[in-house]
């Protein structure tokens, strides 16, 4: 009989349902569920099919194994040994999208919070303070552009089209999208960087993508924009974003992802009184695990029938 195993997702734990599901989507699987079990580099040798990661995936991949396909709780990759994966003739698929509604109601939340000035207005209501902010705005009509326009990307231009917002976006080639038509590829998009007044990067940490956005990129964007990082923290410089912050070279910034993670207690950014940040928790929500398994269904239903697999990651381009 062939193996399917399950290992512990990365946010919370797998509701015996899903467990379920996912035993009637693969009859012809014996699947185990080791979310709450022990296991061991053997239990994983003769497992055809792997949803999960964890050292012991790695470790197995350094013997003979069995292993055609792995399925990830998360979206990132650049944590994962993509050489060795694809050395092994082994399939690798991402959670790409199950985070996309949490992310994108966080990030838009974020913006209204700068916008109205809700953070000081909660603090004038803990100071019993009755009296308007100074600057508050509103996020109508700005200029949105988005690096990287994948699922995410998508998601937040169709939860955003009540805010009458002119979005654009940049990613590889420049190349047009479903729901952002006017693009930039990435080695060329100034221009637009220079109207924006939120950027928001959603780009994946790769080696073309290493501290990509530095003073450079800063000091191109208007004074008063904002800069929002919900991709990975390492596609960005980060001294060079705290001396922006510092100079006011830009208005502000939102973060949710870091170069170091936890964010080191001596970082300036903990203090700045224009940054939002919070601890990489945008993708958290009880929805998480749901729709990674109707993902990994889906897959599994195409692996079986030998069709291509969403979110398979491309080894060449690191995502």
């Amino acid at each position: 009989m062939k193996k399917i195993v399950i290992l512990k997702p990365f946010i919370m734990p797998l509701a015996t349902e899903l467990v379920d599901q996912i035993k009637q989507a693969a009859p012809d699987y014996t699947v185990f569920d080791y979310t709450n079990d022990q296991y061991t580099v053997s239990d994983l040798l003769d497992a055809e099919i792997i949803l999960g990661w964890a050292p012991e995936v790695e470790e197995a991949l350094n013997h003979p194994n069995q292993i055609k396909w792995i399925q990830m709780w998360i979206v990132g990759v650049d944590k994962v040994p993509l050489a060795k994966i694809a050395n092994n003739g082994t399939r690798l698929t991402t959670a790409g999208g199950a985070n996309a509604p949490g992310i994108v109601q966080q990030i838009l939340g974020l913006m209204l919070m700068q916008a109205r000035r809700l953070g000081v207005q909660l603090d004038q209501q803990r100071n019993k303070e009755w009296q308007f902010p100074e600057n508050m705005t509103e996020i109508t009509d700005k200029n949105v552009l988005l690096l990287g326009t994948g699922k995410i990307a998508d998601s937040f231009v169709k939860a955003a089209r009540g805010f009458d917002l002119t979005i654009q976006g940049v990613n590889t080639t420049g190349h047009p999208t479903e729901t952002i038509k006017d693009t930039y590829p990435i080695d060329a998009f100034t221009q637009p960087l220079s109207e924006a007044d939120y950027v928001i990067n959603f780009l994946p940490h790769t080696s073309k993508t290493n501290q990509l956005l530095g003073a450079s990129f800063f000091n191109t964007m208007p004074e008063h924009a904002i800069y929002i990082n919900y991709g990975r923290g390492k596609t960005t410089d980060e001294e060079a974003l705290i001396t922006a912050l510092e100079n006011r070279k830009i208005g502000g910034a939102i973060l949710d992802v870091f170069r170091e993670e936890p964010l080191p207690k001596d970082s300036p950014l903990w203090q700045m009184p224009n940054v939002y940040l919070t601890p990489h928790s945008a993708g958290q929500s009880d929805y998480y695990n749901e729709r990674v398994v109707q993902i990994f269904i889906r897959n599994l239903n195409a692996y079986q029938t030998q069709e291509s697999l969403e979110n398979q990651v491309n080894f060449d381009r690191e995502y």
